[in-house]
């Protein structure tokens, strides 16, 4: 019986299923309630799960504290989907954090590891996040390098917030070797035209302060 159930808990949840109908029938109710008790936890849709009742509640007038319970749960599941092998969970469960929607404390350090992670299966979004992390509101990196790079990955998959942050690190220098006029011009106007929000305004504020920057310079 011990092998019948480790040779359960390994197969995908349909043949758990037809696995634990066969098992019932051939050994009765002492089998059911072992294997229903042995069904691997799924994480990552536990989490989103919790994201989408937080969502709800957080509709309603009065209820937020209880939305924000929620959140907790979901950073917990996440975290629990990323030791299970999904590490682009890493990223919901870092923004969550990073953004004070979560009261869950984590570390620099472990934020950057849920992170990397993510990039590491493509997730743009972590991509974007992660240089963010890098960096200041003034477009002053502690990581300039790793930070320009992930920006430039993420504004050739199409990402258009990346694009004008990018174009905020080349303006303001991300440390002062990197300082780009050209190519932050190129970078906001590559975001305005992927649709970026803060784009317009931004190369307003660019070209009243720089005037407007002819040049073959490309973003990337």
């Amino acid at each position: 019986q011990g092998s019948s159930m480790r040779h359960i808990q390994s197969r995908s949840s349909a043949d758990w299923l037809w696995h634990l109908t066969a098992c019932c029938l051939a050994l009765g109710i002492v089998c059911c309630q072992t294997a229903l008790a042995a069904k691997p936890r799924d994480c990552l849709k536990e989490a989103e799960r919790y994201e989408r009742i937080a969502e709800r509640l957080s509709i309603k007038q009065g209820e937020d504290g209880a939305g924000y319970a929620y959140l907790d749960k979901a950073v917990d599941a996440y975290l629990c989907a990323v030791k299970q092998g999904h590490p682009e969970a890493g990223y919901p469960a870092a923004s969550l954090v990073l953004s004070q929607r979560s009261s869950r404390d984590l570390s620099n350090e472990q934020i950057e590891i849920l992170l990397r992670g993510a990039v590491e299966t493509g997730v743009v979004g972590a991509m974007f996040t992660l240089a963010d992390f890098y960096c200041d509101d003034r477009g002053k990196c502690r990581q300039p390098e790793r930070a320009i790079d992930l920006l430039t990955r993420a504004t050739k998959m199409g990402d258009a917030s990346s694009a004008w942050l990018l174009g905020l690190l080349y303006e303001y220098g991300a440390g002062e070797k990197f300082k780009n006029l050209e190519k932050a011009s190129a970078c906001y106007e590559l975001a305005q035209h992927l649709g970026d929000a803060n784009a317009p305004w931004v190369l307003k504020k660019f070209h009243k302060k720089y005037g407007v920057i002819h040049s073959n310079v490309i973003c990337y």
